[in-house]
């Protein structure tokens, strides 16, 4: 997971990537039903063992509602694992 921008004003020239994010994630089946909550490391990486199937990563916003991002739709394929890529809108512009 990562968060940005990081810079209230983005130059040409000036680096400003994106950061790694903390945050709580919720996942969903198909059914709209939740089948788990974890929080990602410091590091933005997560993990989370699911049965084979469709599901909905639902990012939580902070409490005043940033930063936000939007939910990921992911298939799980047995024995496999799933890179999903959630990119939180920090609101800094």
């Amino acid at each position: 997971m990562t968060i940005g921008p990081m810079c209230p004003v983005v130059q040409q020239g000036t680096e400003c990537p994106d950061a790694a994010y903390t945050a709580e994630l919720v996942v969903e089946d198909e059914l709209g039903r939740e089948v788990a909550r974890i929080e990602s490391g410091a590091d933005g990486s997560f993990r989370v063992a699911l049965s084979p199937g469709t599901y909905q990563l639902v990012p939580q916003p902070g409490e005043s509602g940033l930063p936000w991002a939007q939910p990921v739709p992911f298939t799980v394929v047995l024995g496999e694992w799933v890179r999903v890529d959630v990119a939180y809108d920090s609101g800094i512009r």
